[in-house]
């Protein structure tokens, strides 16, 4: 499909928005919680809850990333980046990582040292009441995102998903801990602290990782290939399929299709084939995916399947 296809233009366009009006609303809530968890964490000594607290922070993080992201997507290809700015999203994820990280390494320390020396006593159970209502809402919030992620396939509302998801779980280890406390065994809470930041560090290396490797060119998935190439060999005037290759940049996919006609095709004909096997493309692969098709004679030399190739006809 024409990167400058009206229609593909708006569709863009409205995913964009509502992944922008998600960020907004993502942004609020966390910076809510953030700052009860917080406060509450201080004066009700738990540092469960406190550890809690960063999973939000890295709500917020995620929430400007897409924010950051969504707006640089909107920019148009332009000659120094023919492909456009779907890279965004990947730098935005692996700065988010980087920074939370550098905040759990420290809540990590701080927990340890209470452990070394002791805890006094348990926290408020007022605490325990924030850490079920943080539970609630972050629930909440993943399955939004979730949702949202899977349409547009952005990596960055992806990344946010992940951490709204991993806040709940976050909460709900802290109101175990703070519910152990109160009940009795005091050092509960920092120990599920000590948990809460080495599962942070561990899914802020697994973004991280996830964030270069998007940052290099990849090919969509050969399932994926088999599919749009199969979609290809159903339209009508299509010989065969030469090869299929693909190039994917945060939610943004690209597709170069050779396909083979019987001699003397008309341009009207080869314009309605290049339409329909737009359509069967986006069948496929969804909406956010631009499509090259290029025409060849039967007796075209097929090139070998390989990575990111659909075989031959």
């Amino acid at each position: 499909m024409n990167a400058r296809d009206p229609q593909k233009l708006a569709r863009d366009e409205a995913h964009r928005m509502e992944a922008q009006r998600y960020a907004g609303i993502a942004l609020s809530v966390s910076s809510l919680m953030a700052a009860f968890k917080i406060t509450v964490g201080l004066l009700a000594a738990s540092h469960a809850l406190l550890a809690s607290a960063l999973y939000s922070i890295n709500d917020i993080l995620s929430s400007i990333a897409i924010a950051v992201s969504v707006r640089m997507g909107r920019k148009r290809p332009d000659v120094q980046h023919p492909y456009g700015y779907g890279k965004a999203e990947f730098v935005a994820v692996g700065i988010v990582s980087l920074a939370i990280a550098i905040g759990v390494l420290f809540m990590f320390s701080f927990s340890v040292l209470d452990i070394i020396k002791g805890v006094p006593g348990p926290p408020h159970f007022i605490a325990m009441t924030l850490a079920a209502l943080s539970l609630v809402v972050s629930w909440n919030m993943s399955r939004k995102a979730h949702h949202i992620a899977k349409k547009l396939n952005s990596p960055a509302v992806s990344t946010s998903a992940a951490h709204n998801h991993a806040d709940a779980e976050g909460s709900l280890m802290a109101l175990i801990g703070i519910g152990g406390a109160i009940l009795g065994l005091h050092v509960l809470d920092r120990i599920i602290a000590v948990l809460e930041t080495l599962h942070l560090i561990g899914l802020s290396g697994v973004l991280l990782a996830k964030a270069v490797k998007g940052l290099m060119d990849t090919s969509i998935p050969q399932e994926e290939v088999e599919l749009v190439a199969g979609a290809c060999r159903s339209v009508t005037g299509v010989a065969g399929v030469k090869y299929v290759r693909s190039r994917r940049a945060g939610s943004d996919t690209w597709l170069d299709i050779a396909v083979a006609v019987p001699a003397g095709v008309r341009v009207a004909e080869a314009h309605e084939i290049r339409r329909q096997i737009e359509g069967a493309v986006v069948g496929v692969l969804g909406p956010m995916v631009t499509t090259q098709v290029r025409f060849h004679g039967p007796h075209y030399l097929e090139i070998p399947p390989g990575a990111g190739n659909g075989g031959n006809a």
